[in-house]
């Protein structure tokens, strides 16, 4: 009787075994996803430490910030104005400290062609 359909029996062999190979597929799949979604989680618990934050900053990360040159007009305009300063003030005490930097670029020119 199974002759008589065409070889139905050879087409259901066919299917399971490709459903099988499709289900194993999905199973290693879902596999993969549980391993890397624990990897995930394991590396934001890295990440928001503490521990993880101070020894970044004990090994000489704290670099990867710009810092401010001490001596530079911008910083002392900074600490010359703190607080509500008006316009006319801050860009007096701008002018001035500008001036003051370009007097002293100017000495020192001047002492190195001397030297």
């Amino acid at each position: 009787r199974l002759a008589a359909h065409g070889g139905a029996y050879d087409v259901v062999e066919a299917n399971t075994k490709e459903r099988g190979e499709v289900e194993a597929a999905l199973k290693a799949a879902r596999s993969s996803t549980k391993a890397e979604k624990a990897r995930v989680k394991e590396l934001a618990q890295q990440s928001m430490s503490a521990a993880g934050w101070t020894s970044a900053l004990l090994q000489g990360e704290e670099n990867r910030f710009a810092k401010a040159d001490e001596g530079a007009v911008e910083s002392q305009l900074a600490a010359a104005t703190v607080g509500l300063v008006s316009s006319a003030a801050f860009r007096e005490k701008r002018e001035e400290l500008e001036a003051a930097a370009g007097a002293k670029r100017e000495r020192e020119a001047e002492e190195a062609a001397e030297a």
